[in-house]
């Protein structure tokens, strides 16, 4: 949801920019395929060249999960609970370690 969220968020800023700026959008829009097809072609072009098969094969299935999500469970907020509950106690018995 973040991914999504950001990209509109992205996009909002930078055509919204370019309008306050005085900008016309009528021959972006007409050529936003072709300059999506053009950069998105050499972006992903390099990064295939740049790195090995298992690289690439890893990258996809991060994207996977990136824009999947992970569902935290009852037992890990119990584990931050506990984790920030023994923090506290060394920081307040010891002070600041540094």
């Amino acid at each position: 949801m973040n991914i999504i969220g950001g990209f509109v968020f992205l996009m909002v800023c930078v055509f919204g920019g370019f309008l306050i700026a005085g900008g016309n959008l009528a021959p972006i829009l007409a050529a936003l395929p072709f300059e999506m097809l053009i950069i998105g072609g050499a972006a992903t072009g390099a990064l295939v060249m740049s790195n090995s098969l298992a690289d690439c094969k890893r990258m996809l299935q991060a994207v996977g999960s990136a824009i999947k999500g992970y569902h935290h469970g009852e037992q890990d907020y119990i584990d931050l609970c506990a984790l920030l509950y023994r923090l506290l106690r060394v920081s307040q018995t010891k002070g600041m370690q540094g």
